[in-house]
């Protein structure tokens, strides 16, 4: 009974991940197709990834910087997105690499997700391939966040240092609580990742503890 509802599980998670993992191959195809697009038709492509800036009211010549409180509420500023319409092709290449990226590595993880799946219903869940292929997961969880919030931050860098648009000042947001330059900690995602590895030295030890009981037996 138990081994028909682990079969049971892994074949719905394997189908959902399939579904997720279509999706996601058909966004990396169309944030590759689309920049090649725009070259050829001789135009710059505007940036249309998330670009996250913050906006500050200015009201008689002054910038609000400051929350605004009142009746027992307060507001610490507002949140935008920018989009440049006519990035230079420095600009436009690395804002172009941000969706690659995300929904590359996207792809490329739940790939290997779903081989982990596939195995665990085999009966496979120590064997080695497991432990690789969540390494590799682990590595792209902490890597390609802090890659796409630094090329975020380098593109974000290039706008104008006064740029007011509909009376609001528009100011580069800290993508990270820990910056340097363009360099970049991101907390979560570290955690998120050093979890991952855990995960992949309880099967490494899984798989040893496995090949000492067949010795044995």
């Amino acid at each position: 009974m138990k081994a028909q509802k682990r079969k049971f599980s892994s074949v719905t998670a394997y189908s959902l991940l399939s579904i997720v993992f279509g999706s996601s191959l058909l966004l990396t195809a169309l944030s590759a197709f689309l920049p090649i697009l725009f070259f050829f038709k001789g135009e710059s492509m505007p940036t249309w990834f998330d670009l996250k800036v913050g906006l500050d009211p200015i009201v008689n010549d002054t910038i609000l910087k400051t929350s605004q409180v009142g009746n027992g509420f307060a507001i610490n500023g507002i949140v935008g997105s920018v989009t440049i319409f006519h990035p230079t092709i420095w600009v436009s290449i690395l804002s172009n690499l941000i969706p690659l990226l995300i929904w590359g590595s996207i792809s490329y993880g739940v790939y290997l997700l779903r081989k982990i799946i596939k195995n665990v219903y085999n009966g496979n869940h120590f064997k080695v391939d497991n432990v690789r292929n969540t390494r590799i997961i682990a590595f792209l969880v902490i890597l390609v966040p802090h890659i796409v919030t630094i090329l975020q931050n380098i593109v974000l860098s290039t706008l104008p240092q006064k740029l007011i648009i509909n009376g609001m000042e528009v100011r580069r947001m800290v993508g990270a609580p820990i910056q340097i330059f363009n360099f970049v900690i991101l907390p979560q995602v570290l955690l998120a990742g050093l979890i991952l590895f855990v995960f992949a030295e309880i099967f490494k030890e899984g798989e040893i503890i496995k090949q000492e009981n067949d010795l044995t037996v």
